[in-house]
């Protein structure tokens, strides 16, 4: 029961005197106006109507010394206080200021009832259960979030978790280029043929760093989509060409430079044959039609002996100047001055002879243009 004598709310019987009920009536209106301030909820000894001890009744107010909160009775919409019990509520009262979560009692609050945290933590909590469970109702609900809630270029790198983001999350066609950083998607990210032509841009693939090697099939290319300048000099083996798969009509002209061609077939022989062998110059290769190098000569007579040279231009290559020659096959190297200029004379000279006949020879060139 509430204490103290202005605690108590007396309604005089008609038969009692003027001044005593005058005294009835100023403790009624202080125990009204202080709303029965006690640490007990008033109770029927609080309250007499016409000498009759009457239990409160629905509607009224109490102000709690002991929780600092002010209550209602109210029997239909009472919640179960764990302070004072059944039919005294704080349903329907703003909620309680508490300087911070862990100096207050959440035992002291009903289910469902408001208070707040002042300071640095400002908020709003609800206790949400009768096992002392708090929400902090200023937080959205999960999954209550929808896009015109959140201002344009609100969400930060720094507020999305590392992994949380699944393909799922996205709208088709959301995502623009400069809404994301360099370097940030890898393959492991993107499904197996979700990228098509039409997601990216022209000149966009470095292909130095983002094209795998022997990535791209020939399924992947269109017809007539490598150019030369799409392919480095010295790249193309035979190992990649099918055989019979180049034709006259794949080469443009001009197109072949001596740098293409394999060494085995830039490399000629030149032959020759003297029967009558005297001391004397015989042309080989007049006005060269193009230009090469002379590596070797071999030589052999079927009698005798002497002596021979090559001349480019009369200038004796270098290594084949007065070589001997006789009946055993012999192979001379050229050791300098043995290019031949497109429109040189190339000359084969008998130096000296010694019964030597029947002269055979072959001269092993470089094509280098």
């Amino acid at each position: 029961m509430a204490i103290g004598e202005t605690n108590t709310f007396v309604v005089p019987s008609s038969g009692k005197s003027i001044s005593l009920s005058r005294i009835d009536y100023n403790d009624s209106h202080k125990a009204a106006m202080q709303s029965f301030y006690s640490d007990a909820v008033p109770d029927s000894v609080n309250i007499t109507v016409e000498g009759i001890a009457t239990t409160p009744l629905n509607g009224m107010l109490f102000r709690s010394s002991l929780s600092g909160r002010l209550y209602i009775r109210d029997s239909n919409f009472e919640k179960g206080n764990p302070l004072y019990g059944a039919n005294w509520t704080r349903n329907g009262i703003g909620p309680f200021v508490e300087e911070t979560l862990a100096s207050m009692d959440i035992d002291t609050y009903e289910i469902g009832e408001l208070f707040v945290t002042v300071g640095s933590n400002a908020r709003v909590y609800m206790k949400s259960t009768n096992a002392g469970a708090i929400v902090d109702v200023g937080l959205p609900l999960a999954n209550s979030i929808t896009e015109v809630m959140v201002i344009d270029s609100a969400i930060t790198s720094a507020k999305i978790a590392n992994a949380s983001i699944a393909n799922i999350d996205f709208i088709a066609s959301t995502i623009q280029g400069d809404k994301v950083a360099a370097n940030t998607i890898s393959n492991t990210n993107i499904l197996f043929d979700t990228i098509t032509s039409d997601r990216i841009a022209n000149n966009s693939i470095d292909a130095s760093l983002k094209i795998k090697d022997v990535s791209i099939s020939t399924g992947k290319l269109q017809d007539s989509s490598v150019t030369t300048a799409k392919i480095l000099n010295n790249t193309v083996g035979t190992d990649d060409i099918a055989n019979t798969a180049i034709t006259t009509a794949e080469i443009a002209d001009n197109a072949v430079t001596i740098d293409k061609i394999a060494d085995a077939l830039l490399i000629e022989g030149i032959s020759g044959h003297i029967d009558d062998l005297e001391i004397d110059t015989y042309n080989i290769d007049l006005d060269a039609k193009y230009p090469y190098n002379i590596e070797e000569i071999t030589i052999k007579s079927q009698s005798g002996s002497g002596t021979f040279s090559l001349l480019i231009d009369a200038v004796a290559v270098t290594g084949i100047s007065s070589a001997a020659f006789n009946t055993v096959k012999t192979t001379f190297e050229s050791t300098g001055a043995n290019v031949v200029a497109t429109g040189a004379d190339v000359v084969f000279s008998i130096v000296s002879n010694s019964s030597g006949d029947d002269l055979m020879f072959t001269i092993k060139a470089r094509r280098t243009g």
